[in-house]
């Protein structure tokens, strides 16, 4: 798909848009191929400019979550933690092994999107409001499936703060996180006469499955799709730590609960490799780290020192799997 934009080496501005809009997967990303064709008007060489992306993707991810976890919970050594994890995370592994560099783009554009979306519902201002509206709609533009996912988990949590205070900046920002999706599917779909979002799930839904069906497509999707790199056992055991023992607290960790519940949702109706993509898109990293302060309170009761034994040996174990995924490259 980026090739493709870049056959006629610039290819003329006309073409490119044509391109990102209609020919790229039926202009299902065209902010991300924009901004390539840009950097090669620069004078970048295509395969270069490819090549070298994920050495721009993966830090800004990272600042991306420690932005969403610091504004969202208030806790600059979570925060923190969750930056350190995300190198080490299937963010990367997978990123970089799919080549699903629209996604992780996606994922950057939404941490930040949902980021602004819970400043705004706890300090509702114009300036933030726009940021997220814009925000909003430069993920669609950038990753749609990712938008859908992102927006129905802020949705609902938009409304259920809605039906919790009666407040209406909640009904306002809900109309902020739907709207320009939808406005812009609509949009691109009468001028391309692409394919919209919702007519594109339907032909990768199915009903009526059984239960067996449901735990092979699941086992597939997380061992054997993208050669197993989902099944980081580290951040998916300390995610459900954080699962199992952390309520919902707070407007963050409820977000995050919505997060997880659109995608377990989801994960009922697709295939073995629609539920890994669904899987990158969670966010496994933010819980792990919550999940890793969890275990480190209960074993500092016994001892320090054995706090930062566990704690080195964590990061060192998601460090063997970072290094062992980029091995499969």
């Amino acid at each position: 798909m980026l090739i493709g934009l870049f056959e006629c080496s610039p290819s003329p501005p006309a073409q490119a848009v044509t391109y990102s809009f209609v020919g790229g997967l039926n202009g299902s990303r065209p902010l991300l191929l924009l901004i390539l064709y840009l950097a090669c008007l620069g004078g970048s060489s295509p395969s270069f400019t490819i090549q070298i992306l994920p050495l721009f993707l993966a830090p800004s991810l990272s600042m991306a979550l420690y932005v969403f976890v610091y504004f969202g919970k208030g806790d600059a050594r979570l925060a923190g933690l969750t930056a350190l994890f995300t190198p080490f995370s299937y963010y990367v592994t997978t990123g970089m092994w799919g080549g699903y560099y629209a996604n992780w783009f996606g994922l950057i554009i939404g941490f930040l999107f949902l980021a602004c979306l819970l400043r705004q519902s706890r300090s509702p201002t114009r300036v933030t409001y726009f940021a997220m509206v814009l925000l909003s709609t430069a993920l669609f533009l950038t990753h749609p499936w990712t938008w859908l996912l992102i927006a129905s988990a802020s949705a609902a949590f938009e409304f259920s703060l809605c039906f919790d205070t009666r407040r209406t900046p909640h009904a306002v920002s809900l109309v902020g996180i739907v709207l320009p999706g939808v406005l812009l599917d609509y949009a691109k779909t009468l001028v391309f006469s692409t394919p919209g979002v919702v007519q594109d799930l339907t032909t990768k839904i199915s009903f009526g499955g059984s239960v067996a069906g449901f735990w092979n497509t699941s086992v597939d999707g997380l061992l054997y799709t993208h050669s197993g790199l989902l099944a980081n056992w580290l951040l998916m055991g300390l995610a459900l730590v954080s699962g199992f023992t952390r309520g919902v607290k707070g407007s963050f960790e409820r977000l995050l609960m919505f997060w997880v519940a659109a995608g377990s949702v989801s994960f009922l109706f697709l295939d073995s490799y629609n539920k890994a993509r669904v899987v990158f898109d969670l966010p496994i990293p933010v819980l792990a780290a919550m999940g890793t302060v969890v275990v480190l309170q209960r074993v500092g009761s016994w001892n320090v020192l054995l706090v930062r034994l566990f704690f080195v040996g964590m990061l060192t174990l998601a460090a063997a799997y970072a290094l062992q995924g980029m091995m499969l490259l």
